[in-house]
């Protein structure tokens, strides 16, 4: 949950760079709570607001901080943030999500220091 909560406190921060662990940590558990809320309206109906508002809510606040750290995911790889914009392309976004679940560089770049810590060289 550390992980998670670090991207979240990185919420704006689209400079920099972010672990694999990261990145599947805040993605996973958002999955999970986007499942767990659908499954709540869909239990209570459409009718309950309440999960309805919940939902949207969730969804405002956490749309930001993901592509926070799908940029900075990006960057720990060695790209470009603009790279990100594979996803909008059908076939393309599949070489998008191999590359994500790809170990970060462990060298300094110009996104900044490895996420991972200094190695030993």
């Amino acid at each position: 949950m550390e992980l998670y909560f670090n991207a979240l406190r990185n919420y704006i921060n689209f400079s920099g760079r972010a672990s694999r662990e990261e990145f599947l940590a805040f993605y996973g558990v958002n999955t999970l709570l986007y499942f767990l809320l659908f499954y709540l309206s869909e239990y209570f109906g459409y009718q309950n607001l309440l999960v309805e508002w919940l939902s949207a809510i969730f969804a405002i606040l956490t749309f930001i901080p993901m592509w926070a750290v799908l940029f900075r995911r990006i960057h720990d790889l060695g790209k470009s943030g603009w790279y990100v914009l594979i996803a909008f392309i059908p076939i393309l976004n599949l070489v998008l999500l191999y590359q994500l679940s790809q170990p970060g560089k462990p060298f300094t770049n110009k996104y900044g220091p490895s996420p991972y810590g200094p190695i030993d060289r």
